[in-house]
């Protein structure tokens, strides 16, 4: 009986502190020109949220469709009045075709590094609406394939000077309505290495602040959480363990007092029977 209370605690101790992993239930829909479907696919999240320690997308289920028939489909993404403060992770590898990702008044707050790793078709990104305050020089790293961005009304007040840069097919920036700048950039006639030293000449005049603090203030801000995170789990381990080792003693004492029990009782049957 000790032993069933024993393994019933730890269970509940595991299921409370797991993590479990990131499931994503779709809305999909079929665009339409003119009444008539065409063949690419629309996928909207519902009660979507993320945190810094689970954000990455392990599962996706539709009620519509059979994703497994459509995913080559997929083109667009729609995250729209949702909780994610952290853009969710690895959803590419269930939609390898997303040209347009919008997540937009959604809470975002953080854009880290590697954050659109993977949507390698991806043309253009909507952030617009989200408390998202700062861009780090490196957050659009390799993605020279995107063409168009919205950061529309989202408070920006730090944006690092070459954030841009890497993106040699832009042909429209809007970034209107946030705090340090409030101005949209459209490539029109001009060759894109000219729009991209524009925009960074108006992020220096206008978002020069404390640029330059921005990369190691953004570091310092991500290691913090995950040290934060490690030594949530660290703690979790090492009370997990202690709970293992109470366990295994009460199971040694279980079994000593049983050998005890039944090798008395054979030992005084043995010496019934010489006698």
């Amino acid at each position: 009986m000790n032993l069933r209370i024993f393994a019933s605690i730890i269970f509940i101790i595991l299921l409370k502190n797991v993590r479990f992993c990131h499931s994503v239930r779709m809305n999909c829909a079929y665009k339409t020109v003119f009444a008539m479907k065409i063949g690419e696919v629309c996928c909207y999240p519902k009660n979507f949220h993320t945190t810094f320690e689970d954000r990455t997308v392990t599962n996706v289920i539709s009620n519509d469709y059979d994703l497994g028939n459509i995913r080559d489909n997929v083109t667009s993404i729609n995250i729209v009045l949702e909780d994610s403060p952290y853009l969710p992770l690895e959803i590419d590898r269930f939609f390898p075709n997303v040209v347009l990702l919008e997540i937009r008044n959604s809470n975002v707050q953080h854009l880290l590094t590697g954050d659109l790793d993977g949507f390698t078709k991806l043309k253009f990104l909507d952030l617009s609406d989200n408390p998202i305050e700062q861009i780090s020089h490196d957050f659009f790293r390799g993605k020279f394939f995107i063409e168009v961005i919205y950061f529309y009304n989202c408070n920006l007040k730090k944006i690092d000077a070459d954030a841009f840069l890497p993106l040699i097919s832009l042909k429209t920036l809007l970034l209107k309505g946030n705090e340090c700048i409030d101005k949209n950039f459209y490539i029109n006639n001009l060759p894109p290495l000219s729009m991209r030293n524009e925009i960074k000449n108006a992020i220096i005049e206008n978002c020069q602040g404390d640029h330059q603090q921005l990369k190691p203030q953004f570091k310092e801000n991500c290691e913090r959480k995950v040290e934060a995170s490690g030594s949530s789990i660290d703690v979790f381990i090492i009370f997990t363990l202690i709970i293992l080792a109470i366990i295994l003693a009460g199971l040694s004492i279980v079994l000593i007092y049983t050998y005890r029990v039944v090798f008395k009782e054979n030992w005084n049957q043995m010496r019934c029977f010489w006698k």
